[in-house]
């Protein structure tokens, strides 16, 4: 598998290139990722809405 990446600019679109001899598992690899990006990220908002809520109740 070969992945090319364009230099990352800011407020420019990135574009990533994946080719693959098997895109049905690449395609599972990639969802599977998203997936637990997704889940990092919710995790993270719930961390600052319990801290924020804790300063709240502080102050």
């Amino acid at each position: 598998m070969t992945i090319k990446e364009q230099s990352i600019i800011a407020n420019s679109t990135n574009i990533l290139k994946l080719r693959s001899n098997h895109p049905e598992s690449l395609k599972e690899m990639i969802e599977i990722d998203l997936a637990k990006r997704l889940q990092d990220i919710e995790a993270g908002i719930q961390r600052t809405c319990d801290r924020l809520k804790q300063f709240e109740d502080q102050y």
